[in-house]
């Protein structure tokens, strides 16, 4: 009984620390395969300078189901830090603007804007 709770105590002591540690690319690898998951596909200019990447012209595209329409936006660029202690830091614009328009098979459209402030 003592050793089917031995390893599992051994792993959450010694092995959390490893667990922890993540990149942003992983971060952003991650969400870009939950969105994949759904059918929606993230786009985003990536460029990097030493912990800090830079995200920007980030986009949402999503093809609706039997050629119904389409869906596209644009949200604010933000920016994720690799801290030291293996997190990542992720950081937006005080004020973010999300532009979004749907079009249904041409015959409907719909153009949206989004101001958020944190």
């Amino acid at each position: 009984m003592t050793y089917r709770i031995a390893l599992p105590a051994m792993l959450a002591i010694f092995g959390t620390p490893a667990i922890a540690d993540i990149t942003a690319d992983e971060v952003w690898a991650n969400q870009s395969a939950l969105l994949d998951a759904l059918g929606i596909s993230l786009n985003a200019n990536i460029s990097r300078t030493d912990n800090f990447v830079f995200f920007e012209n980030v986009s949402v595209s999503y093809a609706f189901p039997m050629s119904f329409g389409t869906f596209h936006m644009t949200a604010p660029p933000m920016t994720m830090v690799e801290e030291t202690d293996g997190t990542v830091t992720i950081i937006t614009p005080k004020t973010m603007d999300y532009d979004a328009v749907a079009d249904f098979d041409g015959s409907f459209g719909m153009v949206m804007t989004l101001d958020m402030t944190v």
